[in-house]
């Protein structure tokens, strides 16, 4: 029994050494390395810090906008250049995401008229007030199309990144934008038609349409009468005044307005300054979207439409100005 006894304790002994030892040995290192873990884990979950994007970020990628189409004209022979007068107001940077737009859809027409795919321009879900990095990635999205263009036309020569100057605006933006927009023209022989006036009318109407669902009200306005011999003025006419009512809605949400009476014309009016007018409000009924907590509602994509004139452009216009005419008040929604 004796014998038993001093193997039990010699035998509790060595395991108690051989615990000790396991633990003096590897202690030091088990602390360094739950050290170096929890390092690593903090590092992955630290959200790392980028640079502000500035909209002379956005102007310097727009000048590379503006010298990429330029390669496309040199390459067509094609040398004249379409004058731009400077507009001046207080853009902001959605805007400026919308001009990016409608230098998209100038894409398509031109892949179009080549007998090549094209795809619908992109959207953007309703904000209250548009970041300039969501303008910078609308630049590279079209430096990307202009880059598939070029390589159908066999044009290797590459535009490097611009030097970025300092205190640009994103009136700045708008402006080189509205510059690339009137060169794409030249591309494209100037084929902007009531067409596509009437696509962008009727995405619009669309929107006006959920905001009565949304807000709960019948929807009793009519189209008013068509008048057949309208021009492009006159739609641009009815466009100043369904940007009216935007603007009165965003008036009732507390929203800044901005003066697009630069825009106004009221000689030589062509489809595409009434185009240019319906994006602007289109941008700012997203404002009233994202006030109205419709965050997750995006404008329908363009469908491409045939056959229409001025008169239906200047009908469409009328009919969604009298729809938003019915909205009296508003409720700010849950914001995400």
């Amino acid at each position: 029994m004796a014998r038993v006894g001093v193997d039990s304790n010699r035998d509790l002994v060595q395991g108690y050494h051989s615990r000790y030892s396991v633990y003096s040995l590897h202690g030091p290192f088990l602390f360094v390395g739950a050290l170096v873990l929890s390092g690593l884990i903090g590092l992955a979950l630290t959200k790392p810090v980028a640079a502000e994007t500035t909209p002379s970020d956005v102007f310097a990628e727009a000048v590379r906008i503006e010298k990429e189409v330029e390669l496309i004209r040199e390459h067509l022979g094609i040398t004249a250049v379409k004058p731009v007068t400077q507009t001046r107001t207080k853009f902001l940077p959605r805007h400026s995401w919308q001009i990016g737009y409608l230098i998209l859809v100038k894409v398509n027409i031109f892949r179009r008229q080549m007998g090549l795919p094209f795809l619908t321009p992109n959207n953007l879900n309703p904000v209250l007030e548009l970041e300039p990095s969501a303008v910078y990635e609308q630049t590279q999205r079209i430096l990307t199309e202009l880059r598939l263009v070029k390589r159908r036309l066999k044009i290797t020569r590459e535009i490097p990144p611009q030097e970025v100057e300092a205190d640009k605006k994103p009136a700045d933006v708008v402006n080189k934008l509205l510059f690339v927009s009137a060169q794409m023209d030249m591309l494209n022989q100037d084929k902007f038609t009531a067409n596509d006036a009437f696509t962008e009318v009727k995405r619009l109407n669309e929107d006006v349409g959920l905001l009565l669902d949304h807000l709960k009200i019948q929807d009793v306005a009519f189209p008013p009468a068509p008048k057949p011999d309208a021009t492009p003025s006159d739609s641009l006419i009815s466009a100043f005044a369904l940007l009216a009512e935007v603007q009165r809605l965003q008036q009732l949400a507390s929203i800044a307005r901005v003066d697009f009476g630069p825009f106004r014309k009221t000689t030589a009016v062509e489809p595409e300054d009434v185009f240019n007018v319906v994006i602007l409000i289109l941008a700012e009924l997203q404002t009233v979207k994202a006030f109205l907590g419709l965050e997750d509602e995006l404008t329908p994509p363009s469908r491409n439409n045939r056959d229409k004139s001025p008169s239906d452009v200047n009908q469409l216009l009328g009919y969604a100005t009298n729809r938003l005419r019915l909205i009296q008040s508003l409720q700010r929604g849950a914001q995400l």
